[in-house]
């Protein structure tokens, strides 16, 4: 019933649980306090249904999961606000383009998406958020891509940005293996 009332409301999960509930009375870890649908995202759902107990002795991983995909989410949408607001002589298409990412903002688990992507873009560059500077930076790297090839679709950058933020993320992955297990990898 919860879910059904979210979907047709578009309200925060924990608010409709709210209305229907009342407020906590004590204090609960952050990870309690992710929703189905944010747990589902980081991989947690199933697993806390399955064994509640294991899922509150690893909290601390849960949370820490929640953190990088918000996170992640953030720089990505960034990038792509970043270079939806830089597109010149195309105020119809720029503005169409800023609807469609208000609406997958929206429809994101992470509260307050595009607000938070708009605050900070008005923030000076020292104030930045890590996020936001990330994200500038692979805007910028997808949007040289889309310049070399002509090719300035949507559909395009939005896959330059993916190609871009995994092909950081194999790297660093790379940068934090220990030596010996580099050399164990080639080898194999």
């Amino acid at each position: 019933m919860l879910d059904f009332e979210v979907q047709l409301s578009g309200k925060p999960y924990n608010e409709v649980k709210e209305k229907y509930f009342g407020k906590r009375k004590r204090k609960l870890h952050p990870a309690c306090l992710l929703n189905p649908y944010q747990l589902d995202r980081i991989g947690w759902k199933e697993y806390k249904r399955k064994s509640f107990q294991d899922f509150l002795q690893k909290r601390e991983q849960v949370i820490k999961d929640w953190k990088r995909y918000v996170h992640e989410e953030l720089v990505v949408h960034y990038a792509l606000f970043i270079c939806i607001a830089h597109l010149e002589t195309q105020e119809k298409r720029q503005e169409q383009l800023l609807e469609w990412l208000i609406q997958i903002c929206w429809e994101s688990y992470i509260p307050n998406m595009y607000t938070r992507i708009q605050e900070e873009f008005l923030k000076p560059w020292e104030d930045a958020a890590d996020w936001s500077r990330e994200g500038t930076e692979l805007g910028r790297s997808a949007w040289r891509v889309c310049l070399k090839t002509m090719d300035f679709e949507l559909e395009t950058l939005f896959l330059n940005i993916m190609f871009i933020q995994h092909a950081d993320k194999m790297e660093n992955k790379k940068r934090h293996v220990p030596k010996e297990k580099r050399v164990t990898q080639k080898v194999i």
